[in-house]
């Protein structure tokens, strides 16, 4: 609805590409803007008793989320692929 909108603003909104664009791009950054300044981010913490892990740990964890998908995971993947490639 806000993009519409926009984009009725003026008659020919291609002859006004870069203003649309700038006030997108500002908007964007007010928003964004606002978010940091109400979102105060807490860091992650280690428990002091968990257990020392390598640095290829996360790579083996996504492999395993990998491996452990459900298959209709792995068709919507190829239904995407094709998509993609189709256009």
């Amino acid at each position: 609805f806000l993009g519409f909108s926009i984009m009725q603003i003026y008659k020919v909104p291609v002859d006004h590409m870069m203003e649309l664009m700038l006030g997108i791009c500002a908007l964007n950054t007010l928003c964004i803007g606002v978010q940091f300044l109400i979102v105060r981010e807490v860091p992650l913490q280690r428990e002091p008793d968990a257990p020392r892990q390598s640095a290829c740990a996360p790579v083996v964890s996504v492999a395993q989320a990998v491996r452990h998908s459900p298959r209709l995971l792995y068709h919507l993947a190829l239904v995407q692929c094709l998509v993609w490639i189709g256009n």
